[in-house]
């Protein structure tokens, strides 16, 4: 009998655990359906004007509030004090990377702005 209840616990333990990925995913996407939330991954404080070029998109197509629920930048470097490895977790291969989220995790992912205007315009 306690084989068995090893095994059933055994059997919890790991259908309960999600791994990293999962646990940073579901804490960036929105929590409602039919919206998008946005996260650049940088190595170092983006320019302004790569920060506006970011914003410009959301206030173009007037995504705010009605499709996008949140942005942000995270900066990646060696004295960073994030917890996650989010070049791991995300498969970073460059700086800037851009990764949209929607209710169901990871929507769409991207290097290039441009590439990320086009998505917007196609939802």
């Amino acid at each position: 009998m306690s084989k068995f209840l090893a095994i059933l616990f055994l059997f919890f333990l790991l259908v309960g655990c999600s791994t990293e990925e999962e646990k940073v995913i579901e804490r960036l996407k929105p929590e409602e359906e039919n919206r998008f939330s946005v996260r650049v991954f940088v190595d170092k404080t983006p320019s302004e004007e790569y920060q506006r070029s970011i914003l410009d998109i959301f206030d173009e197509q007037s995504l705010w509030g009605e499709k996008i629920t949140s942005h942000g930048f995270t900066i990646i470097d060696e004295e960073s004090t994030h917890s996650d490895d989010y070049i791991k977790i995300f498969d970073l291969k460059k700086f800037p990377g851009i990764i949209v989220f929607n209710h169901d995790g990871v929507a769409f992912r991207t290097y290039e702005v441009e590439e990320l205007r086009v998505f917007f315009l196609n939802q």
